[in-house]
């Protein structure tokens, strides 16, 4: 039987400690995703008392342990590279200039042209390769990544092909891959004896980010029937199959 523990919810992991090579910086506040390819692209740090309630962002690539003993997220960076970082406008939405800057600073490659966390289409930064980029960006007018807050798409409505079934409740992240695999809806309030279930991304049909809703490509009936989901046992291989196989669906893995 399969013990090792590969996904986490965003729920688990918020409030985590960030811990840096030499110390801590905050505490784990909120995720972005890609809402292309459903991957984790950024952490997002509190700083708290270190840097006076400064939000940072993290990227996985960083994130070297996750200690579930001591809910600590360890990252190989010093706080020195963190502190001097480019300053996140925590009121806006990233901008895909801020991630150019960004990625050059701590010469990581791109993740666009790639659905990779690191993005293998992409090529670490020069100077000249990040300027030449910047002004690309300006020249197609685009302006906003596609990032979105895991806390901002929980609470989306959720409809299946035929009616509304339940909302966003949380998210499960794969460790290794930081792939958002599933979306944790909650039913309870539009079935009787409702419960909670999870859903692959790729059975969305489409989201309306405006509106905050997403569409299922199941019916009602398949995701009532679904096996349910309990956040208090670990998500395990066998778990995964019984899902895939009520939906007649191929594995992912």
């Amino acid at each position: 039987m399969e013990t090792e523990i590969n996904l986490y919810s965003a729920s688990f992991l918020d409030g985590f400690d960030i811990g840096a090579s030499d110390g801590s910086i905050g505490k784990c506040h909120d995720f972005l995703f890609d809402d292309n390819a459903w991957i984790v692209r950024y952490l997002v740090v509190n700083t708290r008392n270190w840097l006076l309630g400064r939000k940072v962002l993290i990227s996985p690539n960083s994130v070297n342990k996750i200690d579930v003993v001591t809910h600590i997220l360890n990252i190989d960076l010093l706080k020195e590279q963190v502190k001097n970082s480019p300053p996140l406008d925590s009121d806006a939405p990233v901008s895909r200039q801020y991630e150019v800057f960004f990625n050059r600073y701590y010469n990581w490659p791109d993740y666009w042209g790639g659905s990779e966390i690191l993005g293998q289409a992409a090529h670490p930064h020069t100077l000249e390769s990040s300027e030449k980029e910047l002004l690309e960006i300006e020249a197609s007018g685009e302006k906003i990544s596609n990032l979105r807050s895991t806390k901002e798409v929980s609470g989306y409505k959720v409809h299946a092909r035929d009616e509304e079934i339940g909302h966003v409740e949380d998210f499960l992240i794969d460790k290794n891959s930081w792939c958002i695999r599933y979306l944790v809806i909650d039913t309870s309030k539009w079935i009787a004896d409702g419960k909670r279930v999870v859903v692959h991304p790729n059975w969305v049909e489409s989201v309306d980010w405006a509106e905050g809703s997403l569409e299922m490509k199941m019916t009602r009936e398949q995701i009532e029937s679904c096996p349910e989901y309990d956040s208090n046992i670990p998500v395990h291989r066998d778990f995964e199959k019984s899902i895939f196989d009520h939906f007649k669906l191929p594995y992912y893995w």
